[in-house]
């Protein structure tokens, strides 16, 4: 009446090895198909300084407008510097990279620098020719200069690095 059908045997010598290889080859997979890490924000390659020729011939239509600072009481009861500004390009150059230095001053003496990237190659947009962009930074006061009186603090533009230019089609 009833027929016994076959028995398959799932045979775990095979099963194993084929689940392994499969892990293996998808954990390659993963390693060789995930982008690394961008570069740690801070020194890019290639930037134009402050104190430069070339920074000097770009001052004019790559600058800083109004820039300000001000104190700030922040969430854990401490005090936070938070810097504003904006960044006009009157260039006709992308800008990819742009760094700014927050300096700290006891009356006309200058006791702490920040360097600062507020647009980084690898991580922001660039800033197009004619272009503005709003920058605000917020520095903690664990952060602040050692011996800083909190009087008078700035912010300046100190680095930039254009976009390479695309050649011409001959």
């Amino acid at each position: 009446m009833f027929e016994e059908k076959e028995k398959k045997s799932n045979n775990p010598m095979l099963i194993f090895p084929l689940a392994a290889l499969l892990v293996i080859a998808g954990g390659l997979a993963v390693y060789y198909l995930t982008p690394g890490p961008p570069p740690p924000p801070g020194e890019v390659e290639g930037m134009i300084r402050k104190d430069t020729p070339e920074f000097e011939r770009y001052s004019e239509s790559l600058r800083l407008e109004q820039s300000k600072s001000s104190m700030t009481a922040n969430f854990s009861g401490g005090e936070t510097v938070l810097f504003k500004g904006s960044v006009l390009n009157l260039t006709t150059r992308t800008v990819e990279a742009l760094e700014v230095t927050l300096l700290f001053f006891n009356n006309q003496e200058t006791v702490g620098e920040i360097p600062r990237m507020v647009i980084h190659p690898a991580e922001d947009e660039p800033l197009p020719p004619q272009y503005e962009r709003g920058i605000s930074i917020a520095v903690d006061e664990e952060h602040f200069p050692q011996g800083w009186l909190r009087q008078h603090a700035e912010i300046e533009l100190s680095g930039f690095r254009f976009a390479p230019q695309p050649r011409p089609v001959q």
